[in-house]
Order: C-alpha cells, then structure tokens, then sequence
C-alpha cells in the first residue's frame, strides 16, 4: 500500500510538472527528487490520510438516502465504513 501511494505521489508530481510545460525527462527527475526527500524526511512514520469533508458529506447524504432500517451492513460494506458509523450517520440525520 505505502510503495502504490509513493508511486501514484511520484506520477502525480510529474503529470502536474507536464502539464506546466516541463520536459518530460526533467520532470521524472524532480518528481524522483521529491519522493527521495519525502522517502527520507518520513521514513518509519506513520501517516494517516483521511477522507475530505466533501467526500464525507457525500457518504452521509446517500447513506441516509439509502438506509432502509434493515440495510446497514451492506452500506458499511460497500462505503467501507463501519455498522455503527452508518447508525451514527442515521441517528443524527437532519442535524
């Protein structure tokens, strides 16, 4: 999982350099660059990225669209949350 994210931060970097008319070799270098630096200054760390409030607030609305009072299982496994979370979102549905 770790070296999927660092590969897809490396790609990213270097599709944005690209973009902003970078040659594509030196754009491979600087994107091999940072991800040596991040590689370095967070090695043995453990970082958590979470989910944006926009994504959350999507995941709420079509869970309290889609409960069915007998659905929750399915809905934690498919928004890959957990059961009680899908009843936290249904118990404060409309705050």
């Amino acid at each position: 999982m770790v070296i999927e994210f660092i590969d897809d931060v490396q790609r990213r970097i270097t599709c944005a350099l690209e973009r902003l008319g970078v040659s594509p070799e030196v754009a491979v270098m600087v994107g091999s660059e940072i991800v040596t630096d991040l590689h370095h200054t967070w090695r043995g760390e453990r970082i958590f990225v979470g989910t944006k409030e926009k994504e959350r607030a999507r995941i709420r609305d079509e869970v309290r669209r889609r409960f069915n009072g007998r659905n929750a299982r399915e809905l934690a496994r498919e928004f890959e949350i957990g059961r009680a979370t899908v009843y936290r979102i249904i118990k404060t549905a409309g705050r």
